[in-house]
């Protein structure tokens, strides 16, 4: 593992393996690829602006979360599964 996704499996807040485990017990989906799209969904489900001018909701939960870019987001389900690989029980939700 490069020293980039190392330390971004580190930084993971607890509110974003929350998020993305709920995603995966909602859907089954079990492909990293496949769940991008619908962990983004449900980020802008959860968090979304409203139609408020100048709302920065959704950036503030992703900044929080470290889950700013899509590349982020496909690190932080990549680590998801590596942590469940590891700690079958552990439960972030």
């Amino acid at each position: 593992m490069e020293n980039k996704n190392l330390e971004t499996c580190y930084s993971l807040t607890t509110g974003a393996l929350a998020v993305i485990e709920s995603v995966v017990n909602r859907t089954k989906i079990t492909d990293p690829q496949k769940l991008v799209p619908e962990v983004c969904e449900e980020l802008v489900n959860r968090y979304g602006s409203s139609a408020k001018k100048g709302d920065r909701k959704l950036d503030y939960h992703l900044k929080q979360m470290r889950l700013s870019t899509t590349r982020d987001i496909a690190r932080a389900i990549d680590c998801f599964f590596i942590a469940k690989q590891l700690f079958p029980g552990k439960c972030y939700a």
